[in-house]
């Protein structure tokens, strides 16, 4: 995106101003154009430098609105679907057919509040239209169940653009399966801290296994993952369809890292799956002599 300050030879000092200060600190760069001076060598090399993602910027002052090149700027605006910013000083006088193009912004007070809102609202736009056609020129499909692909497949760069773009990090597959799920079983902990960064919910239950990403990492043997959930306040003590927690599937599994690291978020030893058996049962049945000593240091009875 690039910001464009249009003005009249009146209205220099102003969008002087505006660039030193207002447009301070924007990473987008900004140029001033005296449209006075340079009307003429402009509107022969319009296409060449303005760019489509440019954003303008017009300081009215006089008669600027009744200008050639302020009617030229508000028509290509208005082609684009983009508000025009234009700064006065005091109320200026749009001509009708811009009304709804032009954004006016009157007195300092006005531009030093609105003016960084709008450009705010520009550059997450140019994220999100920059990310879309990135993930076009990659050849994938700009849909839900192409983000669920993508983060089966670990393809951490497109799942970052999808969510530039704007998508959900709740996003769920056609299983109802929901992205932070699809992770813990891909065991891609990368992909699980950017999932988590976006605002994925921790407990959310996938349709399939009934469980949550805490019970596909249980069920993955991954507990490098886990530790990631746990300290995001992943409920210890949730169950799948089948009833058992993700403590059961550890001894299960005979996955002492990952049963002393539940055992130590305060998971319950004692809490039957559907068939009627704990953890500490099942620790028992299977004779794990280790588990059985973890069972007995961190859920003694």
């Amino acid at each position: 995106m690039k910001l464009l300050v249009l003005h009249g030879a009146e209205g220099k000092r102003t969008a002087q101003d505006i660039v030193r200060n207002q447009l301070k600190g924007i990473k987008a760069p900004s140029q001033r154009i005296d449209m006075d001076a340079d009307w003429g060598a402009w509107g022969s090399a319009l296409d060449g430098d303005i760019t489509a993602d440019a954003r303008i910027i017009v300081v009215i002052t006089g008669n600027a609105c009744e200008s050639p090149w302020f009617a030229y700027f508000a028509g290509l605006c208005r082609g684009r679907e983009q508000g025009l910013v234009a700064y006065s000083g005091r109320k200026a006088e749009v001509p009708g057919i811009f009304a709804k193009t032009v954004i006016p912004l009157a007195g300092k007070k006005d531009l030093e509040k609105r003016l960084p809102e709008y450009i705010g609202e520009w550059i997450a736009v140019e994220k999100t239209e920059t990310a879309k056609k990135r993930l076009i020129d990659m050849g994938i499909p700009f849909t839900g169940a192409s983000l669920c692909n993508c983060v089966t497949a670990k393809n951490t760069a497109a799942v970052n653009l999808f969510l530039q773009a704007g998508f959900s990090a709740n996003t769920r597959d056609a299983l109802g399966v929901p992205l932070l799920c699809l992770a813990a079983r891909a065991g891609d902990r990368g992909l699980a801290e950017i999932l988590l960064d976006a605002g994925s919910d921790v407990n959310a239950l996938s349709a399939d296994r009934g469980g949550s990403a805490l019970i596909d990492c249980a069920l993955g043997r991954h507990s490098g993952i886990a530790e990631l959930f746990l300290k995001a306040g992943a409920d210890v003590n949730v169950k799948s369809k089948d009833g058992q927690s993700a403590l059961i599937i550890s001894v299960g599994l005979d996955d002492e890292i990952f049963a002393e690291m539940l055992l130590k978020a305060g998971a319950d030893a004692d809490d039957p799956d559907a068939l009627g058996a704990s953890a500490r049962k099942y620790a028992a049945l299977f004779n794990n002599p280790k588990i059985v000593e973890l069972l007995k240091k961190y859920a003694a009875k």
